[in-house]
């Protein structure tokens, strides 16, 4: 069995997977994908049974001001971060480093989450 599910929230995604690993099935969150190739092609990841597309869940891109915290959901793209105000003004040294990430086509993929 190799199934692809999009949830529409967060909550979604987690029933999904909690549902599957009830059942021992191997499941795969998915963003950015931007590695998930290789590891597989170099066996350092075996093919999962579920992938779970989390990569337009509003819920974990989310850029926002928590106390006196800036807090960054695993979602966010680097282009989303280089793009953003708040982590222009308080964290330019993340922004200058997500600059420095891949190519253009991987900074709008690539997550930071994923990256982690």
């Amino acid at each position: 069995m190799n199934d692809f599910i999009r949830p529409d929230k967060l909550s979604e995604a987690l029933n999904s997977a909690q549902t599957f690993s009830r059942k021992k099935v191997k499941v795969y969150f998915a963003a950015g994908t931007t590695d998930l190739y290789v590891q597989m092609k170099d066996n350092s990841l075996s093919v999962p049974n579920v992938f779970i597309d989390i990569s337009d869940l509003n819920e974990l891109k989310k850029i926002t001001v928590v106390g006196n915290s800036i807090s960054i959901g695993a979602g966010a793209t680097f282009r989303e971060i280089i793009n953003n105000s708040l982590c222009e003004k308080y964290l330019p040294l993340l922004v200058e480093s997500a600059r420095e990430i891949g190519s253009p086509l991987i900074r709008n993929r690539a997550t930071l989450g994923g990256n982690i």
